[in-house]
């Protein structure tokens, strides 16, 4: 038997995925009893999902038609735990537009049962911090398809600074966020050394298709704070 909270989103997610669904159902497919299954919409109810019974032979249960947003299953303390820290990301622009973690944040509200609502609230009126902004944002597009090069080790080429730039072949391999820049970690093809890259310096990234395996990387986050310590991380130097 899976955990409760796996259950719940289970069952969450079933609920959502069509109109209707009979106890039977619900109980094959979370692989629990019947009266399990009553005791989980009871207890998606008390979280404030609107979970509406079905009269009829062996009963059923729908979600309202006024629901709104995704399925989620989220304690209270987890609630608080992902406001705090998209609320930080904002205020750091950790991801460049602040704009998409504030409607994130808007849409998370809409979700919340109201105990939950009014104990987040009073914390939006009374916590205050003083953040360490980011000197210069990368969108989180560009974040996204940086990472996903670096997960599946896909050659890439760059344009690296403003106006034309200067071209570069890299094999990406990680990036490192210091609290204030986003560095990208790689290998200059040409030279075979590895560099630090300002991510918000890079622009037209495109994959090559070629899959590399890359051979001895460094020490990414060590080689980020000694290029920026060697006063070449504004250049972005590659180093050996």
């Amino acid at each position: 038997m899976i955990h409760t909270s796996s259950r719940l989103l289970r069952l969450l997610s079933l609920l959502w995925s069509r109109p209707s669904w009979s106890a039977e159902d619900l109980a094959r497919r979370t692989d629990v009893t019947q009266r399990t299954v009553r005791r989980d919409i009871a207890r998606l109810r008390e979280l404030g999902y609107d979970v509406v019974s079905e009269p009829g032979r062996g009963g059923g249960y729908r979600l309202s038609e006024s629901r709104g947003g995704p399925p989620l299953v989220l304690d209270d303390e987890e609630v608080l735990a992902v406001s705090v820290a998209l609320r930080e990301a904002a205020q750091t622009r950790l991801l460049g537009d602040d704009q998409a973690v504030l409607s994130a944040l808007l849409k998370l509200r809409e979700l919340l049962p109201a105990r939950v609502a009014s104990r987040l609230g009073a914390m939006d009126d009374v916590v205050e911090h003083v953040p360490r902004v980011c000197e210069e944002t990368v969108p989180a597009d560009v974040l996204a398809v940086l990472a996903q090069v670096c997960r599946h080790s896909e050659r890439i080429v760059v344009t690296e600074g403003r106006g034309s730039g200067t071209v570069h072949e890299i094999d990406p391999f990680r990036l490192v966020f210091t609290g204030s820049r986003w560095y990208l970690v790689a290998r200059e093809v040409t030279t075979g050394s590895w560099g630090a890259f300002r991510a918000d310096l890079l622009t037209d990234v495109r994959s090559t298709g070629r899959v590399v395996r890359l051979q001895d990387p460094p020490d990414a986050a060590r080689l980020v704070a000694e290029t920026i310590e060697n006063g070449a991380a504004a250049e972005a130097a590659p180093r050996r």
